[in-house]
């Protein structure tokens, strides 16, 4: 069984204010994966405050920066296709065909297929630009 007891905010780990944490289990076995830390209101308004002092760093990278960062993540994921899917499986039953197609996907989601020029989307009218505006945010957490 793994144990995550923390939670990473602010750029560090930390347990959960209250100390409390969570069974995983898997959804096909409902046999325990693991524990993990289970955040409390005050930790998830310290995750916001420090995700808003983030964002005040991010706003003034240059977009092509931001553009050079992301691909990273995009491969960093690719890198974990494997751990990802296994995740994915274990924590909410998804089949490993969906898992691998949903990894595989997420890498890819932060230009939504952008061309390397950066110009626009293959068939699409959104430049790169239009990519970098913060819309929303999609997190799996691992």
């Amino acid at each position: 069984m793994q144990r995550s007891d923390s939670l990473y905010v602010d750029g560090k780990w930390r347990a959960a204010s209250n100390g409390a944490t969570f069974t995983v289990i898997n959804p096909a076995t409902e046999e325990p994966l693991g524990q993990m830390a289970s955040a409390t209101e005050q930790d998830v308004d310290a995750a916001i405050a420090a995700a808003q002092k983030g964002f005040e760093v991010w706003r003034k990278v240059q977009p092509w920066e931001r553009a050079k960062l992301i691909r990273r993540v995009g491969d960093l994921m690719r890198e974990r296709e494997d751990a990802i899917i296994r995740a994915l499986t274990l924590e909410v039953g998804k089949p490993l065909a969906q898992a691998k197609g949903e990894a595989q996907s997420s890498a890819e989601t932060p230009f939504g297929g952008i061309k390397e020029s950066g110009f626009g989307r293959e068939g699409g009218s959104l430049g790169i630009k239009d990519c970098l505006d913060v819309k929303y945010t999609n997190m799996v957490l691992m």
